[in-house]
C-alpha cells in the first residue's frame, strides 16, 4: 500500500455540526416508533407478548 493512503471508515468526519445534528434527529425520529412499540409490548400481559 502507498504510504500516503488515507482511508476514512467513519464517513462523518467531514460533516458540519448542523449536518451531524440533522442525522441524529433523523435517527431519533426513525427509532421512536420502535421504542414505543417495544415499551408497549413490555406493558402487555405475558400471554399477549409477541416474543
Amino acid at each position: 500500500m502507498p504510504k500516503d493512503l488515507n482511508v476514512n471508515v467513519n464517513g462523518m468526519e467531514g460533516l458540519t455540526d448542523v449536518q451531524l445534528l440533522n442525522r441524529i434527529r433523523n435517527l431519533d425520529a426513525q427509532i421512536q416508533p420502535l421504542l414505543k412499540a417495544a415499551e408497549e409490548a413490555d406493558n402487555e400481559p405475558e400471554g399477549n407478548k409477541l416474543h
